[in-house]
């Protein structure tokens, strides 16, 4: 029958009923087929994810361990990794070697610490009022007596009023005017009288107003009756644009181009001077130095915001800083590398100068002279009209030098690119700021130096003045024991006579004389007396002339002439 159910076939057993609605078996879980989940890879344990690979990066260097604490120099210490692949990595090779030679124990005395308490500085108090600029009273100005209109008059006062002014410093007439523009005559309309010119012509509302006249243009206004006259000269407002722009154009470029080249070749001394490289490894190797036993040190790199920090770590007794060290380790150990400041000479120079400024610059003069080949090449002028040869031969010459300008200026951002990546710095850095860092390195580096030999000129004059003074007091001191000498004879003399020095030189005389009496006749010594009073004399008059000669004197020259 219908409802009888057959039995199974052999080796089947019986299971239970699959339940209605469906088929036999666990249901499937809610949103997703049948079954258990699939079983796990082979092993059994779930496979883990491949780690990413490692960055590459400067090995760890060898820590430097002062015998002394030192000072911190405060500096942005690159990162193994961020030193990899720059300058750094070939700079910060050997510290041991750059240091074998200097003075490692004057920089332990010179920046370790002591125990003297920091002295608190003392902030700024600043409190000076700012001058307060009460707002200048306006000048009132007298309005004119407007006189009787006998001319017609088409645009406002207010324009009318510039169009005259600036008519009164180009002093030409619509006439003059006119055909000074058509013949680009440069006398006429130099380039201060071409500027006001631009202000006098007519601009397109103006134009529009003057269409509206059908009259004589001898009943126009001064201001409008030139305007008029001037209009007729094609495409005035370009002309005149152009034409300026040519007469502007030489000092434009060559004030661009000395900025742009003297970029250039401050970022290019940077990226190639040698002598530069090895004393920023003198100061990596000294900074590493000083920060050894810190976190701070085994460094490969720094930032170059640490040169303008040098001068900032002074030593103990606060008359000399570290940069004073290192300007004096580089000159008596690496002299050679003292050329670059040479070779950075023109860093100063750049880093006050715009580079961006300068680049955009670059651009603008090339879209000028574009423009201007752009005008030539409609030739839509008058006969008797040179605007097109005189152009034409001013857009052949500058158009190949503002290309060149702007692949320079194009320049200053690829070597910024490349020297930052060089020294690990930001790829924001714009130009000038990386030339400034360089700037200030240089001036302290020179400022060190001159402090150096200004010390070293000023010892030299003590030890001189203090020479100078102790031979002066040995010449002193002989002179002393010579006197004293001589007061010793003296002194013997009178010792041995029993007469005081007075009378030992009048017993002489006397023997002086009993010895010529023996010697000569009265007549010969009468003679000899005669002459040694005269000389006497003589020499008495010539030294005290005021005064009367003693004859007890003249026994003196008597003794001695004996």
């Amino acid at each position: 029958t219908m409802g009888g159910g057959i039995p199974p076939p052999p080796g089947m057993s019986s299971g239970i009923p699959p339940p209605p609605g469906g088929l036999g078996g666990i249901p499937p879980p809610p949103g997703g087929l049948g079954g258990l989940p699939p079983p796990p890879s082979m092993g059994g344990v779930p496979r883990a994810a491949a780690a990413p690979p490692k960055k590459p990066q400067c090995p760890a260097k060898k820590k430097l361990k002062p015998h002394a604490k030192m000072k911190p120099l405060h500096w942005a210490k690159l990162t193994n990794e961020a030193a990899y692949d720059t300058v750094w990595k070939e700079l910060g090779s050997d510290d041991d070697a750059l240091l074998d030679g200097l003075d490692l124990i004057f920089i332990e005395e010179s920046f370790g610490e002591t125990d003297k308490s920091k002295k608190k500085k003392k902030g700024d108090d600043d409190n000076s009022t700012r001058d307060k600029r009460s707002p200048s009273s306006s000048s009132s100005s007298s309005k004119k007596k407007k006189a009787k209109k006998v001319a017609v008059e088409l645009v406002d006062s207010k324009r009318r009023q510039a169009v005259d002014i600036a008519l009164k410093g180009v002093k030409l007439s619509g006439e003059q005017a006119k055909a000074a523009m058509l013949q680009m005559d440069t006398k006429a309309l130099p380039p201060e009288k071409l500027s006001l010119l631009m202000k006098a012509c007519p601009t397109s509302a103006d134009m529009d107003l003057l269409k509206t006249y059908t009259g004589p243009t001898t009943e126009l206004a001064g201001a409008e009756r030139f305007m008029r006259v001037v209009s007729i000269v094609p495409n005035l407002q370009p002309r005149l644009q152009l034409w300026a722009f040519k007469t502007q154009f030489e000092e434009q470029y060559e004030k661009i181009h000395e900025g742009v080249m003297c970029v250039n070749r401050a970022l290019k001394a940077i990226e190639t001077s040698k002598a530069l490289k090895t004393v920023l490894q003198v100061v990596l190797a000294v900074g590493n130095y000083i920060n050894g036993g810190t976190k701070k040190g085994a460094a490969w790199g720094f930032k170059l915001a640490t040169l303008g920090k040098l001068k900032m770590l002074r030593n103990n007794d606060g008359k000399h800083h570290l940069l004073h060290f290192i300007a004096d380790a580089v000159r008596s150990r690496f002299k050679d590398s003292l050329r670059f400041l040479e070779d950075l000479k023109d860093v100063e120079a750049a880093s006050q100068k715009d580079a961006l400024w300068l680049a955009s610059e670059a651009t603008k003069l090339q879209s000028g002279v574009r423009r201007v080949g752009n005008e030539v090449k409609k030739q839509h002028f008058a006969a008797n009209d040179k605007f097109v040869p005189v152009m034409s031969e001013f857009h052949g010459k500058a158009q190949p030098n503002t290309q060149a300008l702007v692949a320079e200026s194009k320049k200053i951002a690829e070597a910024t690119r490349r020297l930052c990546k060089a020294y690990g710095e930001k790829s924001s850095v714009k130009p000038g700021e990386l030339l400034a860092k360089f700037a200030v390195f240089t001036r302290d580096f020179r400022a060190a130096l001159s402090a150096i030999d200004k010390e070293v000129a000023d010892k030299a004059d003590h030890e001189r003045r203090q020479k100078l003074l102790a031979e002066r007091k040995e010449k002193q001191a002989l002179e002393k024991k010579r006197r004293a000498r001589e007061r010793d004879r003296d002194a013997k003399k009178t010792t041995k006579r029993g007469l005081s020095p007075m009378a030992i030189r009048n017993n002489d005389i006397v023997d002086a004389v009993v010895n010529d009496l023996t010697k000569f006749s009265a007549k010969d010594m009468l003679r000899k007396f005669k002459k040694k009073r005269m000389k006497s004399s003589m020499l008495k008059s010539n030294n005290a002339p005021s005064k009367k000669a003693d004859p007890s004197r003249l026994q003196v020259p008597m003794k001695q002439r004996c």
